[in-house]
């Protein structure tokens, strides 16, 4: 875990802040301090109060270390007869982020491939028991290596449990996914109720004996706003589960992260390069997800769905006009959430 965020942040630090404006360079200067201080956790070479348990903690996660609540996951330790061994395709690394924390949580092991041609190597040479397959990821796609994996992989390899992950809100999203060859299919995001039982489903069906214990519900998410605000952090702080730690790591990479985004869409637009705008615009949708920005979610899928079908492109730069403004009122709203977080725990 603590290398998935090692590499965030040293992602972070190579951003171009020169293609900011003036009013976006500002508020991610003012988060720089607290930048360097999340990285000092990471590396453990400072300490943390936690404000709930009255504890000192001395890092983000702590891995295997970890004793997580088993009366708010509704997961014991003897909640899986053993290891599972779980393959994840998945380029993107706030969402590896997310998805080693839940494999943790279910008691599996997660190895992690940036795009569809790592994960056959990996599952020609490792030992897995199952694969979580984004759907769409550079080099090689999910649906590709789905395809390959059922028809050129020897043995029992071709025959390996596959769960297809996407972010399309397509209506025929799922149906696309069985037909490349997945087992089955979740959305993004996920519910961690629904994807667990799934997990443990077709590893049972594969001939691995596991324990069906379900998880709460942590995916229940409101659509309740107070006043006017532009983000819902709900849905964070089901995922955090009270680890303040990883709110912190969260709002601080969509601070960072956000307006180098934008600058993106622009640029790729502007020279008609039409599959790096579709790939920007589809690994934003998570982040917006996660601070629960909602207003413009359908904008930038539409974004990415007109630059990879290059139809309508006219309709894109006020697509985009509409998502950094809207981004960059909710980055005020996420900066106060982040300073309270800090306040609480220095």
């Amino acid at each position: 875990m603590i290398q998935h965020l090692q590499r965030i942040f040293s992602q972070i630090s190579l951003l171009e802040k020169t293609r900011l404006s003036d009013e976006q360079a500002g508020i991610v200067q003012t988060i720089s301090d607290d930048l360097y201080s999340i990285k000092e956790l990471l590396e453990g070479t400072a300490v943390v109060k936690n404000s709930v348990k009255g504890s000192v903690e001395s890092s983000l996660f702590q891995g295997e270390e970890e004793n997580f609540d088993e009366q708010n996951t509704g997961i014991s330790s003897e909640s899986v007869s053993r290891s599972v061994n779980v393959l994840v395709a998945e380029d993107d690394s706030i969402n590896q982020l997310v998805i080693k924390k839940h494999m943790e949580k279910f008691g599996y092991k997660a190895d992690f491939a940036d795009n569809g041609q790592d994960a056959i190597e990996k599952l020609k040479s490792g030992n897995y028991d199952i694969v979580l397959m984004d759907m769409q990821m550079p080099v090689l796609d999910g649906y590709e290596a789905i395809q390959i994996i059922r028809k050129h992989l020897p043995g029992e390899l071709n025959r390996i449990p596959i769960i297809a992950i996407t972010a399309s809100i397509l209506s025929d999203a799922s149906r696309k996914c069985l037909d490349a060859g997945a087992d089955d299919y979740v959305p993004k995001p996920y519910d961690i109720n629904d994807l667990h039982e799934k997990m443990e489903k077709w590893v049972a069906k594969n001939g691995e004996s596991v324990n069906t214990k379900s998880v709460n519900n942590m995916n229940k998410q409101s659509n309740d706003h107070e006043g006017k605000s532009l983000i819902d952090l709900n849905y964070l702080n089901q995922l955090s589960e009270g680890d303040d730690e990883f709110s912190i790591s969260m709002l601080s990479y969509f601070l960072e992260n956000a307006p180098a985004v934008i600058a993106d869409l622009k640029q790729f637009y502007a020279g008609k390069d039409w599959k790096n705008l579709r790939n920007v615009a589809h690994k934003f949708k998570p982040q917006l997800t996660f601070m629960g920005i909602k207003s413009v979610f359908n904008e930038v899928e539409t974004i990415e769905q007109n630059a990879a079908s290059e139809k309508n492109t006219d309709q894109i730069p006020s697509l985009i006009d509409k998502t950094e403004a809207v981004c960059i009122e909710a980055m005020k709203e996420i900066k106060r959430e982040l300073d309270i977080l800090l306040e609480k725990n220095q």
